[in-house]
């Protein structure tokens, strides 16, 4: 009875570091991942403050959108379809929780 106990008590040990590394490994991984996110927008947050010292705002946002375009497209996020067409859930990817009839005639 005596060994059970001890097998089940290293068991449980074993059991409890796993746990507390598996957290350490995700705590650690998402620190990795907010930085990274942040990494990628301060170049953007950089041309933000650059296009406010701009009087032409229309062609400053633009550089903003081209910086935010640029850093998706780093991320692998392509830009599909254009304006005005229908939508089309196999190919837009319509989220479970959507209907189609709500997007009906909206692009």
């Amino acid at each position: 009875m005596a060994e059970r106990t001890q097998d089940l008590q290293r068991v449980k040990a074993e059991y409890d570091n796993f746990r507390r590394r598996v957290q350490r490994e995700r705590l650690a991984i998402h620190a990795s991942a907010v930085a990274e996110v942040l990494r990628m927008l301060l170049p953007i947050l950089d041309t933000i403050d650059r296009a406010r010292a701009h009087e032409d705002t229309a062609a400053a946002f633009d550089t903003v959108a081209r910086s935010i375009e640029d850093q998706l497209a780093a991320l692998g996020v392509q830009q599909f379809g254009t304006e005005g067409e229908p939508f089309d859930p196999p190919t837009h990817q319509q989220s479970p929780s959507s209907s189609v009839s709500e997007h009906a005639g909206s692009t």
